[in-house]
């Protein structure tokens, strides 16, 4: 048997892992939690501090994953407002759990700020991307 017969089998499979990727696939489930952290009357806007944790429930790795947060007015308030906070997570292995916070500010108009001041919280929609780790 030549000696580069090995090497080529490697390599093809190598080749083939490489275009078909690892067997299972990245799941990430979200979760934020949103308080409220301040509020300015003179300039009527509430400061909000978002925390978020995804976790990877999948069987592989999800990679350059980013995650976005939007916060914005609840449904009757009289005015839509909307603000986002972009978490750039990195990698995150299979059953990882990862916690990131940060802050946002809603600037709204008198009665958009008393509805947020009376503890009526914002509405709260988590978008995620990510690209499968095939080493």
């Amino acid at each position: 048997m030549k000696w580069y017969i090995p090497l080529i089998i490697v390599g093809s499979c190598l080749l083939l892992f490489a275009v078909f990727g690892e067997p299972g696939t990245p799941s990430l489930t979200y979760e934020t939690t949103t308080t409220l952290a301040e509020t300015d009357p003179v300039n009527l806007t509430v400061t909000y501090t978002v925390s978020l944790m995804a976790t990877n429930t999948g069987t592989t790795t999800a990679d350059n994953t980013v995650i976005s947060v939007y916060l914005t007015t609840p449904p009757d308030a009289p005015e839509w407002q909307q603000t986002d906070l972009i978490f750039p997570v990195g990698r995150i292995a299979a059953g990882e759990t990862i916690t990131r916070t940060d802050t946002a500010n809603l600037r709204v108009g008198k009665e958009t700020y008393a509805l947020l001041v009376n503890e009526t919280p914002p509405e709260t929609t988590v978008v995620g991307t990510y690209s499968d780790a095939f080493f």
